[in-house]
């Protein structure tokens, strides 16, 4: 029969809310030969919590180096040939494991296998689901023709936007292995650095169903929503720069990646912009420029990025007074 150890990988910081709610899911799959492996860095009671499960919950301390940094570790005690992950404050559908290990069966080459998710805020409602526009497209191309699953290779469309939930994915250890792990540099989408660089050499298969929820924070990493969603942006367009600086990116596929970066990193100059971090917004500039020349707007902008403070702020009470209008009207002079 096709049991393999699978060995659950979870990152914990300050988790005692909800860790206990996220490994009882993985205790209550209809699949048994799990192994659970917590990587901790709390300093609240986290541990406290976790020590009522005995010897159910691998546990290990490490200081505090980021999730990427804790994964690794959890991967290099990993017992079992395939590895899950599990953020502490998310959850599982009782099938999860069952349903995407008859999938590899049906598929034995695929190096990682996700799935649809839901995603539920603090109020419990359940949001739909997390399934990218883009993805949609991907997942008609390559579906099977039993309708639940797809096959295939995903480069472009994870460099379009991550569609793989870390929350749903159940992959080949010896594949997260040899490719390194997650990049311990990155704050933010390490998760999509990984998948992009096995997915140049693998393909990845899709169960069409939702098994895992997504807890959605009011605030979090760095903040609001708004915060967040600029830090992941900013993180793609270096997940995007290490490709093609590195020579990740497939030649088939660099012209497009090249001009999804330079469109990019446009976009993202300017909101640096409005957010007043002119020395970042030069950076994006930059960069842009790289794959983008010839594009005068790019320039001008860099330029603009170099101008001393008092000259910008004159600069914005005249395009508020512009956009205002002026101060007497027609009727005024009736």
């Amino acid at each position: 029969m096709f049991e393999p150890l699978v060995s659950v990988i979870i990152p914990t910081y300050n988790s005692r809310d909800h860790v206990q709610e996220a490994v009882d899911t993985i205790l209550k799959q209809t699949y048994s030969n799990i192994e659970i492996i917590v990587v901790d860095s709390s300093t609240d009671d986290t541990k406290q919590v976790l020590e009522r499960y005995g010897e159910r919950v691998r546990y290990f301390y490490q200081e505090p180096k980021g999730v990427s940094a804790a994964r690794n570790f959890g991967l290099s005690q990993a017992r079992g040939s395939l590895v899950a992950f599990q953020d502490a404050d998310d959850r599982w559908l009782s099938g999860r494991i069952e349903t995407q290990l008859l999938a590899l069966k049906r598929f034995p080459d695929a190096a990682l296998v996700f799935s649809d998710y839901a995603m539920f805020d603090h109020s419990g409602v359940i949001l739909p689901s997390a399934c990218w526009p883009h993805f949609k497209l991907w997942l008609d191309e390559y579906r099977d023709a039993g309708g639940d699953f797809a096959y295939g290779r995903l480069y472009w469309e994870l460099m379009l936007g991550n569609c793989i939930g870390t929350c749903t994915v159940l992959a080949v250890k010896d594949v997260l292995e040899r490719f390194g792990g997650f990049d311990e540099t990155f704050k933010t989408c390490e998760d999509l650095d990984l998948w992009l660089r096995v997915s140049t050499k693998c393909s990845f298969l899709y169960v069409d169903k939702v098994l895992a929820e997504y807890r959605v924070h009011s605030s979090g990493l760095s903040g609001s929503r708004d915060t967040r969603d600029m830090t992941w942006a900013l993180d793609r367009a270096r997940v995007r720069e290490k490709h093609l600086r590195t020579n990740i990116v497939p030649e088939d596929l660099r012209s497009r990646v090249e001009q999804l970066q330079g469109k990019d990193c446009w976009e993202l100059g300017l909101a640096c912009l409005d957010r007043g971090d002119r020395s970042l917004a030069r950076t994006m500039f930059m960069t842009g420029l790289r794959y983008r020349p010839s594009d005068v707007r790019m320039w001008l902008y860099v330029g603009f990025t170099l101008l001393p403070n008092s000259f910008i702020a004159i600069s914005k009470r005249m395009k508020r007074r512009i956009q205002q209008g002026p101060a007497w009207s027609s009727e005024n002079l009736k």
